[in-house]
């Protein structure tokens, strides 16, 4: 046999045993850490050595940890005047951590949070009816975006120091949305805000998917969700397109080109070209696949050729358990394998280095480490 045949059976036997059997489910989980509250989002700093962690509860507020090997080791705890802690969003230079508190937008010193010093939250946008969820920031860390589910909004705040040098906000806008605004994403330039609004405010979205993911959704046939296009220049929507039965979660690829959706309702994940979501929406839908019971927190792995889906099984308070999917995304997309999971689990967040996947577990009070290399 002539070397280079051997080198190339080697290397596809090494392959076979390296990438799991399509749809198995894989023993991928570090370490599962009990956290204080049930937990919703979580954020690194960039240099991959502290992880903040929202979690809901009393007090509600966010868990300081300092990531140790092969687990988290808790440092610090700032405590929020509200019940919930949700959506989190960290300046580029770690300087104020953003947290959706159900009512606004709570910003915290960071820096102060990791020393161990004593700091209070200011608060932005106070509004008991806003069930405010999900924020992001832009890349320049000068404006945020914050998704006020109750309300069919997006809140839009500049970002600022206050005179004391404590982290500060103003609202400079209100840009109005579907019902039920969940899952905000921003392409990588900053230049468009996406939107997963739950349910269609009336008509007028493009059927941007195909026939099946554009029907009514539950007994009700309540209309179905949709993903919203925002210039965040202009301050405008720019695209809506119908994504689906409860649309709830967005993630951008690196280059920017494709829009990843969870669909709760539809049990699967769904893709649009983000070019043609502005000039030739009836052709957006690229792809999808199915997965899990209700997902909801999506995350793009291992430079975009997988895609991780929190199967949140959320409608059976019974479940002990749940699964994360791992897609890998090709022409077709299919699932690749699975993860076990807590009892509903929610978001995902990656570590600088792309290594691990953190996933917090909402009522099993847990945040599972993933390593992304055995996936």
């Amino acid at each position: 046999m002539r070397r280079s045949t051997l080198a190339a059976l080697v290397l596809a036997v090494t392959a076979a045993f390296a990438a799991p059997a399509s749809g198995a489910q894989v023993d991928a989980v570090i370490a599962t850490i009990p956290v204080p509250g049930q937990p919703f989002a979580s954020v690194s700093t960039h240099d991959g050595r502290v992880l903040f962690v929202s979690v809901s509860g009393m007090p509600a507020g966010v868990v300081v940890f300092r990531v140790v090997p092969k687990g988290l080791e808790r440092i610090g705890f700032v405590a929020l005047r509200t019940r919930s802690a949700l959506g989190l969003a960290l300046l580029a230079d770690d300087s104020v951590l953003l947290v959706a508190d159900g009512e606004g937008v709570a910003l915290i010193d960071a820096t102060a949070a990791i020393s161990g010093a004593r700091t209070e939250p200011v608060y932005v946008d106070d509004d008991a009816r806003a069930g405010t969820i999900e924020v992001v920031a832009t890349p320049d860390g000068r404006t945020a975006f914050a998704a006020d589910e109750n309300l069919a909004r997006v809140s839009v705040l500049r970002v600022q120091r206050q005179p004391s040098g404590a982290p500060g906000a103003v609202r400079t806008g209100r840009i109005a949305v579907d019902n039920a605004p969940v899952g905000l994403a921003l392409s990588p330039d900053g230049a468009t805000l996406y939107v997963a609004g739950e349910v269609a405010a009336g008509n007028g979205a493009t059927p941007g998917a195909s026939g099946d993911l554009v029907r009514g959704c539950g007994p009700r046939r309540i209309p179905n969700g949709t993903l919203t296009a925002i210039d965040v220049a202009r301050g405008t929507v720019v695209a809506r397109l119908a994504a689906g039965c409860s649309p709830v979660r967005a993630v951008v690829t690196a280059d920017g080109a494709t829009v990843w959706v969870s669909v709760r309702g539809d049990d699967r994940v769904i893709a649009f070209d983000a070019a043609k979501m502005r000039t030739d929406a009836a052709h957006a839908f690229v792809a999808e696949a199915p997965v899990g019971s209700a997902p909801v927190g999506i995350a793009l792995l291992a430079h975009d050729t997988l895609l991780a889906v929190a199967n949140s099984n959320r409608f059976d308070p019974g479940a002990p358990t749940s699964t994360a999917t791992i897609v890998k995304l090709g022409t077709p997309p299919a699932q690749r394998s699975s993860v076990a999971t807590g009892s509903f689990p929610r978001e995902f967040s990656l570590s600088p280095d792309g290594t691990v996947l953190y996933l917090t577990n909402f009522r099993s009070r847990t945040i599972q480490l993933i390593d992304v290399t055995r996936l």
